[in-house]
């Protein structure tokens, strides 16, 4: 998971968004001003756009240096962003519900994966099993996000376990399991994923 004890006042940061948001924020650049605990104030050489809280974010520290996974939460104008520091999520055992949601995926590497048009098979609050036209390598962490009915827009950073096409299939199907989630986000889904099954039982 996240370190964020290898971070310094004055050290520079590349920032990392989904291809969704870096479409009207392609600020990347910034150097860390304050660290209080795990919550980080990154300063850019040039003001930063508006950014809705809860958008996943990865910082990269120095060149080649360490990936740390994180959620913004805000804008401090006019040059400022504000990021909270993931912590190691809770690993409890969630309830799988079958829905398809839509959604994009983008690989958090320097492969020039390019993001891909997705869909859920299931979801949890822990991960989901999505269907992708390509394959998305095994072990690596991506950016996730998933709309529908109810739930709105989801975002989330996730490692991919793993990645296999079943015999006459014509999608991969890619287990992910989500490492970092604001945590207003993660209430929603909970929320959205009782309401699916409190729904499904009284339908059956």
């Amino acid at each position: 998971m996240t370190d964020h004890h290898v971070l310094a006042c004055g050290q520079a940061v590349v920032v990392d968004l989904p291809a969704s948001v870096r479409r009207t924020m392609p600020i990347r650049h910034f150097v860390l001003a304050e660290l209080a605990g795990r919550e980080a104030l990154l300063r850019a050489g040039e003001p930063v756009p508006p950014l809705d809280p809860g958008v996943p974010a990865v910082l990269t520290v120095a060149r080649q240096g360490p990936r740390l996974e994180s959620v913004v939460v805000g804008v401090s104008p006019p040059n400022g962003l504000t990021v909270l520091l993931a912590r190691s999520p809770d690993r409890r055992v969630s309830p799988r519900v079958p829905v398809e949601l839509s959604g994009e995926l983008e690989t958090i590497d320097d492969s020039g994966f390019e993001p891909v048009r997705i869909s859920s098979v299931n979801i949890s609050v822990d991960g989901a099993m999505l269907r992708s036209p390509q394959p998305v390598p095994t072990g690596s962490k991506a950016f996730v996000a998933l709309t529908g009915p109810g739930l709105g827009s989801f975002m989330a950073i996730a490692h991919v376990r793993d990645c296999t096409m079943n015999p006459g299939d014509t999608l991969y199907r890619v287990r992910v399991q989500f490492s970092s989630v604001a945590d207003d986000a993660a209430r929603r889904l909970d929320r959205w994923v009782g309401e699916f099954l409190v729904a499904s039982r009284r339908g059956a």
